[in-house]
């Protein structure tokens, strides 16, 4: 099959198609591609082909607060980068170029942290409280906050 490169007339009906599918998955019946973003999608180059055009739709209906979604508000950088890896790296802010140990510790630590700060915040500081939601034990509880420097006051 040709990418989408070469069937600049499919990409808008692909696209209306991908919109209906979100409109009734998200109960939205309102949303719309606006006249520039389908114009923008005719000129994107597609490297991902389908499924880029259809990750394009979906986050742009995620993201858009407005019945019309209009491509230059959802900011063109992020939405040439659909890497799943790219995203990931920028979200946990670090690059896969070191070892698997390495970057396996450096995932845990993140997610200890942040986690633990939710679990101390949503609970107001009780530490008691915040072990028994976690259902880890008191000490095991205050033993990874002071790894963490997170001060439960």
């Amino acid at each position: 099959m040709p990418s989408l490169t070469k069937r600049k007339a499919d990409i808008q009906p692909l696209a209306e198609h991908f919109m209906q599918k979100y409109r009734h998955l998200y109960q939205q019946p309102d949303k719309r591609l606006h006249p520039d973003t389908i114009a923008w999608m005719n000129t994107y180059h597609w490297p991902g082909n389908v499924r880029e055009l259809e990750n394009f739709v979906h986050r742009s209906f995620l993201l858009s607060n407005d019945p019309e979604i209009i491509q230059a508000a959802i900011n063109q950088e992020n939405t040439q980068s659909f890497s799943r890896r790219r995203l990931f790296e920028r979200r946990q802010n670090f690059k896969f170029d070191a070892s698997f140990n390495e970057a396996k510790n450096h995932a845990i630590d993140h997610f200890e942290q942040h986690y633990l700060t939710w679990l101390i915040s949503s609970s107001k500081g009780n530490v008691t409280q915040a072990a028994d939601k976690a259902q880890k034990e008191r000490r095991a509880l205050g033993k990874l906050l002071k790894k963490h420097a997170i001060n439960p006051d």
